[in-house]
């Protein structure tokens, strides 16, 4: 009798033992989503939980994380670290190579970008785009840690302008790259002033626009010459809010080395957890929807969210960008003509002038009679008015405005305007198109039709080769199209807005 009340004292010591080990070793003071990766029923997502102190929080379990999509419930099944994951990272090393930076700061980042190569594990792939006067990919993805350093050791701070924006957006293109071959888990390092002097370029509300549709986040450095001015701490705030906005982290240079601010920046990338969810509910029709997740550790709970778009796990919307050699250059064949066909082409061509000119001299000039009647070959040339896919469209009728605007690409392009009264047909060919879209060969002659019904726009594919898709989802029927959905037209994406 008396052993029973010891062998309750121990269970209960032991399970509050085993309580204690399962609960995280520190106060949480925050949780907060950088990134996820959909392939439905499963839904990854990558989140930094931490203390006061930035360092990662250990004991969470499943259970401790709810999450809805949308008003789906959406169950967590798994939260393992990130190196522990066995998972790598994409990495996409943006590099200003403006005048901006000195000599000896630019030398600072190519070492410290050598660095960071040379700590890539066999999971880990990267790439290199340069921005300045243009936006240029320069290594494509690879895990060749030599080719990756070749190239950039390659790289001078050499031009007068900075395409910041632009490379922004080139930089979050390449993150949505679906190559089997790359990891799920997706990140740009940059440093930066801020600063985008290029005119005529990418608006800072476009660069926030596409990182709410195309989330990859960004661990960016600001820095800049002194003297400190207002305008120069704006730059850099402008940065910081890229850089939060996509999810990732801002760092601001101080007396601080560079490669030591480069490493610092890795270990904040690696020290992640990996959240696996399952949503059987969910509706695979690559529309967005809202990811919002919930943690709970004792009276404390914090809560983060973010939009995801639902895709199917047998498609892959984006097609990879290859790195094109360039071509070889065309055999100099016109050196090798012997000079005497060159004198007699040249011989030939002077006595056809010689006989031209006597034939004109000789012509009588006209009568004024007919100088005022005119001929074909004196009447002033009329202007043909051409076209436009708006005018063959509306043929003078008020429809619905909409706006094609292409997605993607190193150079801004107009977008195609549409007065949609009843329908209008897109595609390759200039005589069966309203809207002809030139350059892109996986585009059929008719490749869909744009329909206005009752007010609502549809769209359906014309059995083109390539098929239409919308949000990532091949159109099956006619389909519903809501204001900013993208479409996919060959190798070619289109924002729909209206």
């Amino acid at each position: 009798m008396e052993i029973r009340p010891t062998l309750i004292i121990l269970i209960t010591v032991f399970s509050l033992m085993m309580t204690a080990s399962a609960a995280p070793s520190a106060d949480i003071s925050e949780f907060r989503i950088t990134q996820t990766s959909t392939v439905l029923p499963e839904i990854k997502v990558y989140a930094d939980i931490s203390d006061a102190d930035g360092n990662p929080v250990q004991g969470i379990q499943p259970e401790q994380i709810t999450a809805t999509s949308g008003t789906d419930t959406v169950t967590v099944t798994d939260i393992v670290p990130f190196e522990e994951s066995s998972e790598g990272v994409a990495y996409i090393l943006l590099t200003d190579i403006s005048k901006s930076l000195k000599k000896q700061q630019f030398k600072q980042i190519r070492d410290a970008l050598n660095a960071w190569v040379e700590a890539m594990r066999a999971e880990d792939r990267a790439s290199v785009i340069t921005f300045g006067n243009t936006v240029k990919v320069v290594q494509d993805f690879t895990a060749d840690k030599e080719s990756l350093k070749s190239e950039i050791s390659s790289l001078k701070p050499s031009d007068n302008h900075t395409q910041l924006h632009r490379g922004l957006v080139k930089a979050m293109e390449m993150g949505r790259r679906t190559d089997p071959d790359l990891p799920a888990c997706r990140v740009i390092v940059t440093l930066s002033d801020g600063h985008d002097d290029f005119a005529g370029g990418m608006t800072q509300q476009e660069v926030l626009d596409r990182m709410r549709e195309d989330r990859v986040p960004i661990y960016a450095i600001g820095f800049h010459n002194p003297p400190s001015t207002r305008e120069k701490e704006a730059f850099l705030k402008t940065l910081g809010a890229f850089a939060r906005t996509s999810g990732g982290a801002y760092y601001k240079a101080g007396r601080t080395q560079f490669s030591e601010m480069y490493a610092e920046m890795r270990k904040r990338i690696l020290r992640v957890f990996v959240v696996k969810l399952s949503c059987d509910t969910c509706n695979a029709d690559g529309r967005v929807y809202r990811l919002q997740m919930n943690l709970s550790v004792g009276n404390k709970s914090l809560t983060d969210g973010s939009d995801i778009r639902l895709l199917p796990a047998a498609y892959s919307p984006i097609v990879p960008t290859r790195l094109v050699p360039e071509p070889p250059a065309e055999p100099e064949s016109w050196k090798k003509i012997p000079w005497p066909v060159y004198a007699g082409c040249g011989t030939l061509i002077l006595i056809l002038l010689i006989c031209l000119l006597r034939r004109k001299k000789a012509k009588p000039e006209p009568q004024e009679s007919e100088v005022q009647r005119g001929s074909p070959e004196q009447d002033e040339p009329r202007d043909v008015p051409v076209q436009s896919p708006e005018d063959k469209n509306a043929a003078g009728l008020v429809g619905l405005k909409l706006r094609l605007t292409k997605v993607g690409g190193d150079m801004p392009s107009e977008p195609y305007k549409v007065n949609l009264v009843d329908r209008a047909v897109i595609g390759r060919s200039t005589s069966a198109s309203d809207v002809v879209i030139p350059g892109d060969d996986e585009i059929s002659g008719r490749h869909c039709e744009l329909t206005l019904e009752d007010g609502m726009v549809f769209i359906r594919d014309m059995e083109s080769t390539n098929s239409t898709f919308v949000n990532g989802v091949p159109v099956m029927g006619k389909h519903r199209l809501e204001n900013r959905d993208v479409i996919l037209l060959g190798r070619t994406e289109f924002r729909v807005t209206f």
